[in-house]
């Protein structure tokens, strides 16, 4: 009789436990299908090599010289900050397309590590809400569509679309002048991020705005890391 009891205590018990997993799921779902923008983050590839060298210096051969690589395309809500887009079992990225593949490792590199750890991170916590949104079949798709878009946005080319007389090395800026410079090629409204090495401020990301059908998010009020009174530092190859 007592283990009939205990038997019918641990199925109530485990139920419950199922049906508030299936509430929170639920709830999660509605979440990340209600995101209302994107911040699409590109990188300046010299900057992240200045604090790891050694990793870099095979990953600069294979990207294209003075162009600014991609960080990741970021499903987003305006005034908020999105958790990770799949919270259960990590996904394993496989790109099959050995073209897709190839672009991704030019454009798409971590120049920290590993690329495939880069590429996983990327879309467990940012692509996944979007296959999920439009119903895709995986990660191949949601590169595939970055890349995309990346290209068809120029911005592999907005420091040599950005009127920089280009010279192997370093060059300072003032914010406003850097600023009206990539204005010129950055069609979309955005900011500029900075980091700081030896007492040096360098840009390291542009974060571009877009509402969801990757048009650019005028109204959006977005923020700069950068000390506006400080030199901004580019290094060109």
């Amino acid at each position: 009789m007592k283990l009939k009891n205990f038997l019918i205590y641990l199925v109530s018990f485990i139920l419950v436990l199922s049906n508030c997993k299936s509430d929170k799921q639920l709830t999660f779902l509605q979440d990340f299908q209600d995101y209302n923008m994107y911040v699409f983050s590109i990188q300046m590839s010299t900057t992240l090599c200045l604090t790891s060298p050694k990793v870099c210096e095979d990953k600069m051969e294979t990207v294209p010289k003075n162009v600014m690589t991609i960080h990741g395309l970021w499903p987003s809500v305006i005034g908020e900050k999105l958790e990770d887009c799949n919270t259960g079992d990590q996904i394993d990225v496989i790109i099959k397309d050995e073209d897709l593949q190839l672009k991704m490792q030019q454009y798409w590199p971590s120049l920290k590590g590993g690329d495939k750890s880069f590429w996983d991170h990327e879309y467990n916590k940012h692509g996944y809400c979007w296959v999920q949104k439009y119903e895709k079949d995986g990660p191949e798709d949601f590169f595939g569509m970055t890349m995309a878009l990346y290209e068809k946005k120029g911005l592999d080319k907005i420091i040599l679309n950005g009127g920089f007389e280009i010279e192997p090395g370093t060059q300072s800026f003032d914010y406003d002048d850097l600023r009206d410079k990539l204005s010129g090629v950055v069609a979309h409204n955005f900011d500029m991020h900075c980091t700081n090495y030896n007492h040096k401020q360098y840009l390291i990301d542009i974060y571009i705005y877009l509402d969801l059908d990757f048009e650019s998010l005028d109204s959006h009020v977005g923020t700069t890391s950068c000390n506006k009174s400080k030199p901004i530092n580019l290094i060109f190859r």
